[in-house]
C-alpha cells in the first residue's frame, strides 16, 4: 500500500508533466489539448532510453479520480499500448495496480527489436513499472513526513526498511500491482 490519499496519489499520476520523476523510461510529457487529466484530451509522451529518446501521442481514455487513470498511445499514428492505473483505498493509504496493454503491430514489433534490442518489451516494462511504483511509494512516503511535520497531524508513512509487495501478472496484458506499507 502507498502511504498517501488516493486523490493525491491520483493527482500524482495523472500530472504526466512530472512521469519522469518516478520512471526510469518516461522523461515525462505535456499537455497538448483539452483539460488536462480528462477523458479526451491529449499528451505528448516523451521516452528515453541510454541511446535514444522518443515521444508519443496519447488520449485519456478513463480519469476517475483517486480511483483510475488510462490512457491509449499512438505512434506514428497507429495504436501501440494502453496503459492503466488503478487505484483501491486500503486502511493506511492505498494500492496502486498499473497495467500495460501492448498492441503494437508485428512491423512494429520489428522496428522495436531493431531500435531497442529488446526481444520481449514485456519483460522490460514490468521491470520498469515495478522501478516506477516503488519510485513513487517513495515519494508519496516522503510527502506524508513532510506533510506531518508542516501540520503537526499524523500522516500515514512507510516505516523505514519495509519492502514494497509488488505483485505481477505473468500473462499479457502486463499487470503490476503495488503495496506498500
Amino acid at each position: 500500500m502507498m502511504a498517501g490519499d488516493a486523490q493525491k496519489v491520483y493527482e500524482l499520476i495523472t500530472d504526466v508533466t512530472r512521469m519522469g520523476e518516478w520512471s526510469p523510461e518516461s522523461a515525462g510529457g505535456e499537455w497538448l489539448s483539452g483539460e488536462p487529466g480528462t477523458v479526451g484530451s491529449t499528451f505528448r509522451g516523451d521516452n528515453r532510453r541510454p541511446w535514444m529518446k522518443w515521444s508519443t501521442i496519447c488520449t485519456v481514455i478513463a480519469a476517475e479520480p483517486g480511483k483510475r487513470f488510462a490512457f491509449a498511445v499512438k505512434a506514428r499514428g497507429r495504436p501501440v499500448s494502453k496503459w492503466e492505473y488503478e487505484i483501491t483505498l486500503r486502511p493506511g493509504g492505498c494500492q496502486v495496480t498499473e497495467r500495460t496493454f501492448d498492441q503494437r503491430p508485428l512491423l512494429y514489433m520489428v522496428m522495436s527489436f531493431v531500435s531497442t534490442g529488446l526481444v520481449r518489451r514485456s519483460v522490460r516494462n514490468r521491470r520498469t513499472m515495478e522501478q516506477t511504483l516503488d519510485a513513487l511509494a517513495r515519494f508519496v512516503s516522503a510527502e506524508s513526513v513532510r506533510s506531518k511535520d508542516r501540520a503537526g497531524a499524523y500522516a500515514p508513512r512507510v516505516p523505514p526498511g519495509s519492502q514494497h509487495n509488488i505483485t505481477t501478472e505473468v500473462t499479457a496484458p502486463t499487470n503490476l500491482g503495488h503495496r506498500c506499507g
